[in-house]
């Protein structure tokens, strides 16, 4: 995985079209190479609530050094939401303490995307 395109194109079938939320994350080994793909229990009933000790346990299990997350927005609007943010925020740092980059959080709402890391909140 060497861009956000990719990780688009690896997540995006499988969240863009979801009638409930959803969070997938994708594990990533120092030469690019997807290790893992897995949807991850972390959902209240109306926001997503990253589970970080699961996401940081599961990449040091795998041997891997980056993650993306992704979920979706079923209303249609990829806009991330203050508790997206604040969460990707609170993953970031556990992962940086673990020597783990978060290479982005990815919001998919029907057919449109929103990339943390290209808003600038990465």
């Amino acid at each position: 995985m060497r861009s956000a395109a990719d990780a688009v194109t690896l997540l995006g079938p499988a969240l863009a079209h979801r009638d409930k939320e959803r969070v997938h994350a994708a594990y990533v080994a120092e030469c690019g190479l997807v290790l893992a793909v897995d949807e991850v229990e972390g959902l209240s009933c109306a926001w997503i609530d990253l589970p970080i000790r699961h996401l940081i346990g599961r990449t040091l299990q795998l041997g891997g050094v980056g993650i993306v997350i992704a979920h979706n927005h079923p209303s249609g609007d990829p806009a991330p939401s203050a508790h997206d943010i604040a969460a990707t925020r609170a993953l970031a740092n556990a992962a940086r303490v673990m020597d783990i980059r978060l290479l982005d959080h990815l919001i998919f709402a029907r057919s449109h995307c929103a990339s943390f890391r290209a808003l600038g909140l990465l």
